[in-house]
């Protein structure tokens, strides 16, 4: 996330890591590429904190095993 190394310290806080995460698009979570991100903004999931929200959008339009690697 930082520029040039790209490295981000996160302490051990569950609230930190989950605002962190909460707020992060989409696509920065690796595995999410063009297509899935496309189809993810959609369903009208453009943070990762939409992804757990619209869970059952997304057991409908994907295969078991993409809904859990999303949620």
């Amino acid at each position: 996330m930082n520029k040039p190394d790209g490295a981000t310290y996160l302490g051990f806080n569950e609230e930190e890591i989950h605002a962190f995460i909460s707020e992060m698009p989409i696509r920065k979570v690796p595995g999410i590429g063009k297509m899935n991100e496309i189809i993810l903004n959609g369903l009208g999931i453009n943070e990762c904190k939409d992804i757990v929200a619209k869970a059952a959008e997304i057991y409908v339009n994907f295969s078991e095993n993409a809904f859990q690697f999303l949620v």
